[in-house]
């Protein structure tokens, strides 16, 4: 896989691989076809007014110096589909427990959670969402006002997929 912050970016070196794969082929009397060459996705932008509201929530959920800010990551996450739609703020729960021997990062076999961190994650999402609906934060402006064929094309969906919703409105 190839992973960019930045979709602009993965836009051009994709375009860039299907050239050379094609100038590569042609070059040799071949033809190539690309199943599942997917397109680059969306980052993660987390908005800074719902960072506020997230950091102030966990203050007042948990206590002062809880929330950090985490850095940069190179996952994959469709969670970037709905910031699209919708300012918000993506955030992880710690459910790592050194007491307990729960050390192991994620998509490894010695992976665990401390289960006793859920109810706290639960907690701090809760309250985020009072403290949306008590704030007078408007998101009008900030909502997807495109139609859902460019909501669609602006996330790198397969071109296959989008035609079959163009289709289904027709």
């Amino acid at each position: 896989t190839v992973r960019l912050f930045d979709r602009e970016q993965g836009l051009a070196f994709r375009q860039a691989f299907v050239d050379m794969v094609e100038n590569t082929c042609k070059a040799y009397g071949c033809e190539c076809e690309f199943l599942g060459l997917n397109y680059p996705g969306i980052g993660v932008y987390n908005d800074p007014q719902c960072v506020d509201m997230a950091f102030e929530a966990v203050k007042n959920y948990m206590g002062e110096g809880i929330a950090i800010e985490g850095q940069p990551w190179m996952a994959s996450e469709s969670f970037s589909s709905y910031q699209k739609l919708a300012p918000g703020v993506l955030c992880f729960a710690g459910i790592r427990n050194e007491e307990a021997g729960i050390t192991a990062d994620h998509h490894n076999p010695m992976f665990e959670i401390d289960e006793e961190g859920l109810k706290y994650s639960c907690g701090v999402y809760v309250a985020y969402a009072l403290q949306y609906l008590n704030n007078s934060f408007d998101t009008d402006e900030k909502k997807w006002k495109g139609s859902l064929v460019d909501f669609l094309n602006s996330t790198g969906t397969y071109p296959e997929r989008v035609k079959l919703v163009e289709e289904y409105k027709e």
